[in-house]
Protein backbone atom coordinates (compact mmCIF):
# COMPACT_ATOMS: atom_id res chain seq x y z
CA UNK A 1 0.00 0.00 0.00
CA UNK A 2 1.28 3.08 -1.10
CA UNK A 3 1.93 5.52 1.59
CA UNK A 4 0.93 9.36 1.11
CA UNK A 5 2.86 12.00 1.96
CA UNK A 6 0.76 14.12 3.91
CA UNK A 7 -0.31 10.60 6.44
CA UNK A 8 3.56 10.10 6.69
CA UNK A 9 3.97 13.32 7.61
CA UNK A 10 1.32 13.54 10.21
CA UNK A 11 2.42 10.41 11.79
CA UNK A 12 5.92 11.70 11.82
CA UNK A 13 4.27 14.35 14.09
CA UNK A 14 2.55 12.21 16.45
CA UNK A 15 5.53 10.21 16.81
CA UNK A 16 7.39 13.79 17.80
CA UNK A 17 5.06 14.78 19.91
CA UNK A 18 4.73 11.88 22.05
CA UNK A 19 8.32 11.14 22.15
CA UNK A 20 8.85 14.85 23.65
CA UNK A 21 5.95 14.19 26.12
CA UNK A 22 7.70 11.21 27.25
CA UNK A 23 10.65 13.44 27.73
CA UNK A 24 8.41 16.16 29.33
CA UNK A 25 6.80 13.53 31.86
CA UNK A 26 10.35 12.17 32.96
CA UNK A 27 12.09 15.96 33.28
CA UNK A 28 8.76 16.59 35.30
CA UNK A 29 9.23 13.72 37.31
CA UNK A 30 10.23 14.42 40.34
CA UNK A 31 7.31 17.16 40.85
CA UNK A 32 4.63 15.38 39.90
CA UNK A 33 4.71 13.77 36.75
CA UNK A 34 2.16 13.87 34.30
CA UNK A 35 -0.42 14.99 37.47
CA UNK A 36 1.59 18.16 37.84
CA UNK A 37 -0.12 21.42 36.84
CA UNK A 38 3.48 21.96 35.28
CA UNK A 39 3.50 19.17 33.27
CA UNK A 40 0.02 19.78 32.20
CA UNK A 41 0.89 23.09 30.71
CA UNK A 42 3.65 21.65 28.87
CA UNK A 43 1.38 18.99 27.40
CA UNK A 44 -0.52 21.94 26.57
CA UNK A 45 2.16 23.92 24.77
CA UNK A 46 3.54 20.71 22.98
CA UNK A 47 0.33 20.01 21.58
CA UNK A 48 -0.37 23.52 20.16
CA UNK A 49 3.23 24.10 19.01
CA UNK A 50 3.07 20.59 17.37
CA UNK A 51 -0.27 21.67 15.55
CA UNK A 52 0.78 24.72 14.83
CA UNK A 53 4.23 23.75 12.62
CA UNK A 54 1.99 20.90 10.73
CA UNK A 55 -0.96 23.05 9.63
CA UNK A 56 1.87 25.62 8.51
CA UNK A 57 3.39 23.13 6.36
CA UNK A 58 -0.06 21.51 5.12
CA UNK A 59 -1.28 25.01 4.51
CA UNK A 60 2.48 25.51 1.86
CA UNK A 61 1.37 22.24 0.60
CA UNK A 62 -1.80 23.64 0.02
CA UNK A 63 -1.42 26.23 -0.98
CA UNK A 64 0.88 25.43 -4.12
CA UNK A 65 -1.42 23.09 -5.01
CA UNK A 66 0.18 19.60 -3.54
CA UNK A 67 -2.35 18.56 -1.17
CA UNK A 68 -6.30 19.09 -1.01
CA UNK A 69 -8.76 18.84 1.43
CA UNK A 70 -8.93 15.74 2.58
CA UNK A 71 -13.01 14.44 2.16
CA UNK A 72 -12.63 12.12 5.19
CA UNK A 73 -13.34 15.73 7.49
CA UNK A 74 -10.67 15.20 9.83
CA UNK A 75 -8.85 18.27 11.18
CA UNK A 76 -6.21 19.62 13.23
CA UNK A 77 -8.23 22.28 14.46
CA UNK A 78 -8.98 20.11 17.62
CA UNK A 79 -5.01 19.15 17.74
CA UNK A 80 -3.23 16.80 16.80
CA UNK A 81 -4.89 13.25 16.84
CA UNK A 82 -4.49 9.85 14.37
CA UNK A 83 -7.37 9.01 12.57
CA UNK A 84 -8.49 5.96 10.80
CA UNK A 85 -8.43 8.10 6.95
CA UNK A 86 -6.59 5.54 5.04
CA UNK A 87 -5.59 8.84 3.24
CA UNK A 88 -4.72 11.57 5.53
CA UNK A 89 -4.16 9.81 9.20
CA UNK A 90 -6.48 12.68 10.57
CA UNK A 91 -4.35 16.09 8.97
CA UNK A 92 -7.38 16.66 6.84
CA UNK A 93 -5.11 16.92 4.00
CA UNK A 94 -4.12 14.00 1.14
CA UNK A 95 -2.31 14.08 -1.64
CA UNK A 96 -3.96 15.61 -4.76
CA UNK A 97 -5.41 13.48 -6.58
CA UNK A 98 -5.31 10.75 -4.20
CA UNK A 99 -7.88 8.38 -3.81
Amino acid sequence: MKVGITRQMHENMLMLMKNMLDLGELAFSGIGGSSSGAFRNYRSQMMLYVTKKEKDDMMALFREGVVEVCPCGASLDGGPRWDKCPDCAGSGYRMKGEH
